[in-house]
């Protein structure tokens, strides 16, 4: 579970900095040097540029965030503020995702974690209300937990999932078929795995694969399903088989 937090986390960031880089290309032809030379220039986009490169680079200073441009970004009001601000919360998640200490520590980063992306989440940034889910979600199998967490988790990743981010799609449908937070539902772990299929997700791909082949034989596709528990499938089964 942590371990695909991080990846989609990871995965995330690497299409900002393949955004970050096509602007860089299109503005300063592609020259990092010419970039800083414009952000020293009080250049606001130039300065959100450097600001996501020490964000991307966990390049941080003695108090735990980006340092110089961090600050400069900050400090000024501009529609790109607002962007700033998600890019900085989604590493704080990345940063905990990542951990590998002590328990009392991770706990402190992930209630940091939780608590910064919130506020992304809240204003329906669709990336930050996975990752606040999964968080969430992470949060119950590291502690003692309780079913509401397990029940906040799932809304969050179903308001992902109801947006179109394929990666909340597979995770809930998921949910549904192992019945993480209700009974097991295969016809809605279907609805969103296929959902997240659609959109060439390996893995939902290869569970949709699975869901619906042969129990018997393997076979793809299988057209039958068992008539008492409409889960498994059959291709040539007998009829006795299919209603084992």
């Amino acid at each position: 579970m942590i371990g695909r937090l991080l990846r989609f986390i990871t995965s995330t960031q690497d299409q900002m900095k393949s955004e970050l880089s096509s602007w860089i290309q299109s503005e300063f032809a592609g020259d990092r040097a010419a970039l800083a030379a414009a952000a020293q220039g009080k250049n606001f986009k130039a300065e959100f540029a450097m600001m996501l490169f020490n964000v991307f680079n966990d390049d941080k200073g003695n108090n735990g965030y980006p340092v110089k441009w961090f600050d400069r970004v900050f400090n000024q009001g501009s529609s790109r503020l607002y962007e700033a601000r998600i890019c900085f919360r989604i590493s704080n998640a990345k940063e905990y995702a990542a951990f590998d200490g002590d328990s009392l520590r991770r706990e402190v980063k992930l209630n940091t974690a939780m608590r910064l992306i919130l506020w992304p989440a809240k204003s329906g940034v669709m990336v930050a209300e996975h990752i606040l889910g999964m968080l969430l979600y992470c949060s119950e199998g590291e502690s003692e937990g309780c079913k509401p967490d397990i029940l906040d988790a799932a809304r969050w990743i179903r308001k992902a999932a109801k947006q179109g981010l394929a990666e909340a799609q597979y995770e809930l449908g998921e949910m549904f078929r192992h019945g993480v937070f209700c009974d097991v539902h295969m016809r809605f772990a279907r609805k969103y795995i296929r959902r997240a299929a659609k959109q060439g997700h390996l893995e939902a791909t290869a569970r949709m694969r699975e869901l619906h082949s042969c129990v018997m034989c393997g076979a793809d596709d299988a057209p039958s399903a068992c008539g008492r528990c409409h889960q498994a499938r059959y291709c040539n089964a007998s009829p006795e088989l299919r209603v084992l």
